[in-house]
């Protein structure tokens, strides 16, 4: 938020804060007595639920308040990993194969090809909570069969009181891709970063899990990289990164900003792990890292974010 601040106060702008509570009438008394411009919406969650935090784009569309990001139909889909991994592999883009199993211990496959004994590895995930939540080294489950994955993740979702599935481990490189809405309502896509597992400990699961997202003297932390630095032999996996992000983009209905996370397997074949609706902000993240690699201050990059939602 601060940083934000000072972005718009840099540009002549004025800003003020509201925290929003599960209360959305002091949230429409806010906006009624203050008659904001715009809103920088940064709610990642409500009442510690990330599945809530599509409802306020959905009331700020209802009241005609403009808005930064996306909208309450790309962030619902871009919230629920299976319903969004549904999506892209019905367009035909490439998406792991997904497992769940309801409560009655149906197997269920996305996208749907049988429900027999699954070899191989795997790992577990929260369907609907984000930042790497719950995430560790014991999510990656080897050469599981699908009796294994359902009882896992029947155990998580009891333990931790939400969903759970899993999804096919792909053991290679990962690719984040930052994509920026453009002054033609277009989407630009600012320069790919490669998160590189070189120094992590032996033994570890090349994943960016909690640890390695926020915890800053952890073996994880230190043992997982970002770069954008990449060898004449990469240059066709990076333009079809770039093609897949922008269809992703499209057929989950993003604007303003969001990020597409990838696994590239080692004979080269892709493969969307998230669509991320509302990425990380701060100055020191992924997402203002590839910008300022594009040439973007940090001002400029939140000037884009605003005047997207405000020419919308």
């Amino acid at each position: 938020m601060e940083a934000i601040e000072q972005a718009v106060a840099e540009r002549g702008g004025k800003t003020m804060r509201f925290p929003v509570t599960l209360n959305m009438w002091e949230l429409k008394r806010w906006i009624r007595s203050e008659k904001p411009g715009l809103v920088f919406n940064l709610v990642e969650s409500l009442d510690r639920s990330d599945r809530l935090q599509t409802v306020v784009p959905l009331l700020l569309e209802d009241w005609r308040v403009p808005f930064t990001g996306s909208g309450s139909l790309g962030m619902l889909l871009s919230n629920n990993k299976l319903a969004s991994k549904e999506r892209l592999a019905e367009s035909g883009l490439p998406v792991p194969d997904g497992f769940w199993a309801d409560r009655r211990g149906t197997i269920h496959r996305v996208p749907e090809n049988g429900d027999g004994d699954v070899l191989g590895d795997w790992i577990v995930k929260t369907l609907e909570s984000h930042a790497s939540a719950h995430m560790n080294d014991d999510s990656v489950v080897r050469n599981a069969t699908a009796a294994e994955l359902a009882g896992r993740i029947a155990d998580l979702s009891d333990r931790h009181g939400e969903p759970f599935f899993a999804e096919q481990f792909i053991d290679g490189r990962e690719f984040n891709l930052s994509l920026l809405e453009n002054d033609s309502g277009g989407v630009s896509v600012l320069p790919e970063a490669e998160i590189r597992f070189d120094n992590l400990p032996a033994g570890k699961p090349a994943i960016v899990g909690y640890q390695a997202k926020w915890v800053e003297d952890s073996p994880e932390y230190a043992g997982t990289t970002r770069s954008f630095d990449f060898p004449p032999s990469d240059d066709t996996l990076r333009k079809n990164l770039k093609k897949t992000a922008i269809r992703c983009w499209r057929v989950i209905g993003l604007r303003g900003y969001a990020r597409v996370d990838f696994r590239v397997d080692r004979l080269g074949k892709i493969a969307i792990l998230e669509a991320n609706a509302n990425p990380c902000l701060s100055p020191d993240a992924g997402f203002a890292a590839a910008a300022e690699r594009g040439g973007l201050s940090y001002g400029d990059m939140v000037e884009r974010i605003a005047l997207a939602a405000l020419r919308r």
